[in-house]
């Protein structure tokens, strides 16, 4: 008599349900993926080395170019609700970049500024003076209601790395000369902490923007705060005794010329 157990024909039967798992199990396993959506960046534009909020694919990024010997470009765009046009230029770390509309367009804009390693610059702006972090490419985008619009852009020929003149302030110093639109003028001076420092700036014949630091520290008037020549007396106190910078950032003659003449006076606060 044979029992069930070695019954021919029967065996299968009973494997069944674990041949049905191994198949269910091997076919999971050889299941295609699907990959995730390709984003675009700095990085896939050509000559690009940034890494910048992503940019749509289907996004024109237009180059801001700085030919040598010139401190200056605009480029010409234009908006629509709901999306942005993209702009990139590249720098290095310590030189200033300007950045505006060359006109006030009919429709609302804005500009955006992010760095080589992403990082925002400037959020939705009318204009942005940025003294740049680091060497890379930066990514500009514009925003705004269905407009046209001319973008003026401004980069430092040189540094605020460079190496500052110094000067004794004591009771007040005035400083002059003649520079090149796109240049940046320097100097250093020790300031003990708790005094008060003024800088007034005038040209008659150029614009001209100043920034105040202390020397590998902090900054206490960036040349976006700094205004133009001929404002106002600007006034600013000494945190930490030790030596401050003021530069100037040359933007070029009122009539179109490129050299142009500054007057800067240093002294304590609120003193002529």
């Amino acid at each position: 008599m044979i029992s069930n157990s070695t019954r021919p024909g029967t065996a299968w039967i009973r494997a069944l349900p674990l041949l049905l798992s191994l198949v269910t199990i091997a076919v999971g396993c050889s299941r295609p993926t699907t990959p995730p959506p390709a984003s675009t960046t700095l990085n896939d534009v050509p000559g690009a080395t940034a890494v910048g909020r992503p940019v749509p694919a289907e996004a024109a990024l237009s180059r801001i170019e700085f030919r040598p010997g010139r401190a200056f470009d605009q480029i010409a765009g234009a908006t629509r609700p709901g999306h942005a046009s993209y702009h990139s230029f590249s720098g290095t770390a310590g030189q200033v970049v300007m950045l505006s509309f060359a006109r006030r367009p009919s429709g609302m804009l804005a500009l955006s500024v992010r760095g080589p390693d992403g990082v925002l610059l400037a959020d939705a702006v009318p204009e942005a003076i940025i003294e740049l972090p680091s060497e890379g490419e930066y990514q500009v985008d514009v925003v705004g209601s269905d407009t046209q619009y001319t973008l003026l852009a401004t980069r430092s020929r040189g540094t605020t790395r460079a190496e500052p003149t110094p000067v004794e302030v004591g009771e007040g110093v005035t400083l002059n000369g003649t520079v090149a639109a796109g240049e940046i003028v320097q100097y250093a001076f020790q300031a003990e902490a708790g005094k008060d420092i003024a800088i007034r700036l005038t040209s008659p014949d150029g614009r001209f923007i100043p920034s105040l630091r202390q020397r590998n520290g902090a900054v206490l008037m960036s040349f976006a705060e700094g205004g133009y020549a001929g404002g106002p007396e600007t006034v600013r106190r000494i945190p930490r005794s030790g030596e401050y910078v003021a530069s100037i950032l040359a933007l070029g003659g009122i009539d179109g010329t490129s050299e142009t003449s500054y007057e800067m006076r240093l002294g304590p606060g609120g003193e002529e």
